[in-house]
Order: structure tokens, then sequence, then C-alpha cells
């Protein structure tokens, strides 16, 4: 009998069923804890390509439970919120359909979330599918966001320190199912929270983001290509 995961990697996709495979099947080759129970949701977010058919064909073969999700309704944010509302982990790793992930990233990210953090982030370097345009310095790290890559450095820090934000093709965060059903009470002593009437809770303070300083690469497409909408 499976156990309960402990941590759940999420990707929203969209018509990307080629590089999708080639994502879950690196994600396959994880470096992991045995005693770390994880899972990997996948929401298919309206595709008419072979999406489906990619997730399925490798569930047998996966080496932790591999889900497939159906979202109608278009939207990066409605389909990781579809993703966040079908697991019970209380660790969210979040990476998108086109990244290759390090054997040791999911681990990385678990641990720091485990050291206290709220929510984690960390590099992501690109893969050109072809040349990048002469146009586009590369030592302007301040335009690294505009096609989705970053790199901070290899040292840790606290994100709200440097005003630095992480991408969410390399993010993790605590479920906040899980921050509210074990630590209520010391939430709100440590007035992090507030329990409204009803059992509401509301959120007082920010928490801490912590830059864990582990890369994923992120394909960057032939600039020729028609933009993708997802």
């Amino acid at each position: 009998m499976n156990r309960p995961a402990m941590v759940a990697v999420l990707i929203a996709t969209y018509n990307r069923a080629r590089l999708l495979g080639e994502t879950l099947d690196q994600l396959a080759l994880s470096r992991t804890d045995p005693s770390l129970p994880w899972e990997v949701v996948v929401v298919d977010n309206n595709s008419t390509d072979t999406t489906r058919d990619v997730v399925l064909s490798r569930q047998a073969s996966f080496p932790v439970p591999l889900r497939y999700l159906f979202e109608e309704k278009q939207g990066r944010s409605v389909a990781l919120n579809t993703a966040i509302g079908a697991t019970a982990a209380p660790y969210l790793l979040f990476t998108d359909d086109d990244v290759r992930v390090e054997p040791g990233w999911l681990l990385a990210g678990v641990e720091a979330l485990q050291a206290g953090a709220d929510y984690v982030g960390g590099p992501v370097s690109p893969i050109w599918e072809t040349p990048p345009p002469r146009w586009f310095d590369l030592s302007r790290g301040d335009l690294w966001g505009t096609i989705a890559i970053c790199n901070y450095g290899r040292e840790r820090f606290v994100y709200e320190e440097r005003h630095r934000v992480p991408l969410g093709a390399n993010m993790g965060v605590r479920s906040g199912r899980e921050a509210v059903e074990s630590a209520t009470e010391a939430l709100v002593s440590r007035n992090v929270i507030h329990v409204e009437r009803g059992g509401r809770y509301r959120v007082r303070e920010r928490m801490v983001l912590r830059y864990y300083a582990r890369t994923i690469q992120h394909l960057l497409s032939d600039t020729r290509r028609p933009p993708r909408t997802h």
C-alpha cells in the first residue's frame, strides 16, 4: 500500500506533449530519500495534442505515483489551483513542462522547506533551442525574467532580504493546509495568522522566502515559432 505523499511536484501543461515527456523522464531520475514519499501531478489545461497519452503511457513505469488531471478552463493559475486542490502533500514543488531538473532538485527543495522556509526557489538556466538573438544582452541579468531564466548565484539567502523573487519554474512552498492543521496555535501565538469568526484564517505577515541554489534548465524555443499563449 502506497504511503501518502509528503511531496507533490506540480506541472501545468498546454500542448507541449513532447517536451512534457522529456520533463517527466528527467523527473523520474530524481534522487530522493526512500523515507520521503512523493508524487507528480500533471494538469492538462485543455490540450489538443497527445498530452494525455504522454502521461498515461509513463504511469506504469514511473517510480512514484504519476497523476493526470484535466482542467478545461484555461489559464496557468486555474490549472495550478486544480493541482493544489488534488494533493494532500504538505510540500509542493512547482516546475514547468519544458524544463530539465537536476537529479538532486527535488530533495534540495524539500530540505530547504523542512529547514523552516515557507517558500523556496532556485536558478533557472537556459537551454537555447536556437542561438539567442544578437540584440539580447546575456550580461543583463535584469532582463532574464522576461524569458523565464534567473541566476542569483550559488549562495543561499533569504529572498526578502535582497528584494528578489523566485520564478514559478523552480519554486516550492509549504502547503497552507499543512501549516494551518499542524501549527494553528503556534502561528496564532507568533502573530502570523488570525482566526476570524467562523473559523476562517487570515495571514497577518509574509512568510520567509529562501533561495536554495539548485538549478533547473529551461528550454527557450526557436524565436521564429508563433508565440505560445499559455
